[in-house]
């Protein structure tokens, strides 16, 4: 293969790694408002972010991809390699938030097995199960569909959702955005 083919490829598994990120931290964003729907009857942004991005998310995902073959094979692996990073990851990320901002952006506490209100085992097995999904069923049918979109239109897009997450990010280390939230059922009343 041609060094400027291999390059091409590099770059486009780049774009692909990226755009894994952002559709996983999108869905994520659309998973807790949802969650939060369904379950507490509020409309919430549940980030630190401005826009519908959970960061978390993309960033377990590329872990997971970045896996050895031999870790992804088997739906088992794939389980219990997402349940350890999946709490590492979330427990980190809820320390951190909390050191930094004193404000806790999720709290697991009652729910039966949680640490600290961090992670808890209910989560972390939902999480662990869908894991299972992305990697043997949603990557492979976003794969096709990429090998489908011209290249260019792909970068375009990428640039543009790259500069508004990094806007977003960067207001948001000074600014964080707490959640707030609407009761639905006050919209009825």
């Amino acid at each position: 293969m041609e060094k400027s083919q291999r390059s091409k490829n590099s770059l486009l598994n780049y774009i692909r790694y990226l755009y894994y990120f952002f559709i996983f931290a999108i869905a994520g964003y659309l998973w807790e408002v949802l969650v939060n729907i369904f379950t507490l009857f509020r409309l919430a942004n549940p980030g630190t972010m401005y826009g519908p991005w959970l960061p978390i998310y993309g960033w377990f995902v590329l872990l997971l991809l970045l896996l050895p073959d031999g870790a992804k094979d088997r739906p088992m692996k794939v389980f219990l390699v997402s349940f350890i990073m999946i709490g590492i990851i979330e427990y980190a990320t809820s320390a951190f938030l909390e050191h930094f901002y004193h404000t806790k952006w999720w709290d697991y506490s009652r729910y039966l097995f949680d640490i600290n209100g961090r992670v808890c085992l209910e989560a972390l097995f939902v999480f662990s199960s869908l894991s299972i999904l992305i990697i043997h069923y949603v990557v492979p049918k976003l794969d096709k569909l990429f090998n489908k979109i011209n290249g260019h239109v792909l970068e375009i897009i990428l640039i543009i959702i790259l500069l508004l997450f990094i806007f977003d990010y960067g207001y948001s280390i000074f600014h964080p955005h707490h959640v707030e939230h609407v009761d639905i059922k006050e919209l009825f009343d």
